[in-house]
């Protein structure tokens, strides 16, 4: 069975920006305190396990929109480059896992720099709820419950590439100036990266 996918989550760049070979947003969404069931049948979309969405989330983009709580640009750094280019060239078919975990700071940081390798005092992570891809566009979701990951944070990043849950593991992949601070309730988060 067939599904088209008519919701449109694009994203526009900011004003006096122009379209980038890849652009990002991170969107982040409070939502109620659902079981991690619940969260999957409401929020997320059905995967073949590769990325292809086979059904559409059950709660639509515009409903989705009414618990959004923040919207920041996001960079991808010069090792999530590399990578990106090592995947497209390699005739082996081996690839280097690029989105494992969302990592959190809240280290002093006015601007990101593609040559960033750690964040600014990272304090919390977590690993990837699932991914789909749309088109041109990546999604990589993340849930943090209400009693986790409670800081005010200031820059977050995507880390790959041998990342486990241990502060500061893997590669940096992206990375964005992050002004958020978390309370004790869920919140979903959206990592959008479009090839353009």
């Amino acid at each position: 069975m067939n599904f088209i996918i008519a919701e449109n989550t694009a994203f526009v760049p900011p004003p006096g920006k122009k379209k980038q070979f890849a652009e990002g947003i991170i969107r982040v969404r409070r939502i109620p305190d659902w079981t991690e069931a619940e969260y999957r049948y409401w929020w997320l979309p059905e995967t073949n396990g590769k990325g292809k969405i086979v059904r559409p989330a059950r709660m639509r983009e515009k409903e989705k929109e009414q618990y959004q709580i923040g919207e920041y640009a996001n960079a991808i750094m010069n090792a999530g480059r590399t990578a990106v280019l090592s995947y497209m060239g390699s005739s082996t078919g081996s690839t280097t896992q690029w989105s494992q975990y969302l990592a959190l700071g809240t280290g002093a940081i006015s601007a990101v720099n593609p040559t960033d390798t750690t964040l600014a005092n990272e304090v919390y992570r977590v690993a990837q709820t699932t991914y789909s891809t749309n088109g041109t566009q990546l999604d990589v979701n993340f849930n943090i419950g209400a009693t986790s990951g409670e800081f005010s944070y200031t820059n977050a990043g995507i880390y790959g590439a041998g990342a486990t849950s241990t502060l500061n593991s893997g590669t940096l992949m992206t990375h964005a100036l992050f002004a958020y601070t978390k309370g004790a309730y869920s919140i979903a988060i959206d990592y959008l990266i479009n090839l353009l």
